[in-house]
């Protein structure tokens, strides 16, 4: 029963490290999605105050359209990700750079469903904290310590 429990918190612990960092690898295997190109039409920042019981939080966001052809058929579409039309953040610094980045009349790559052309989106990923995969590098290798010695 003491070996059972010795094993179980390492291998969990890498077993959790391991799949928090696998997240990122399965948003890249997107087979389903074929290149295309688009014009932005509107871009916006907004700002957006939220009030909690002890203070206000300000967060902000941006929000696109753009405009692409597929096979002679235009297309509207407002995913600035995959399935999310809006991107907020607490950071007013990305909101202004995203809006520099996409001004309007800009030609830009985006993903295209190749089975919906409807369905399309201008970046990979939403962004994530780098703390996270941190963190799951941490529980591997805290995990692998525990087990070399476990066994020694």
């Amino acid at each position: 029963m003491d070996t059972i429990i010795g094993y179980f918190i390492p291998l969990v612990s890498i077993g959790l490290g391991l799949f928090i960092l696998s997240l990122d690898f399965r948003l890249l295997r997107k087979k389903d999605y074929i290149d295309a190109f688009a014009k932005i039409i509107s871009s916006a920042k907004y700002e957006r105050f939220l009030k909690t019981q002890n203070n206000a939080q300000v967060t902000y966001g941006v929000k696109l359209e753009y405009e692409y052809e597929i096979e002679g058929k235009k297309y509207l579409s407002k995913n600035i990700f995959k399935n999310a039309e809006s991107y907020s953040t607490s950071d007013p610094n990305w909101a202004s750079t995203f809006i520099k980045d996409f001004p309007v009349g800009k030609n830009i790559s985006i993903k295209v469903k190749a089975d919906n052309p409807a369905d399309a989106y201008i970046i990979e990923k939403a962004p994530r904290s780098w703390l996270l995969n941190i963190l799951s590098l941490i529980a591997i290798i805290a995990g692998v310590l525990m087990l070399i010695y476990k066994t020694i």
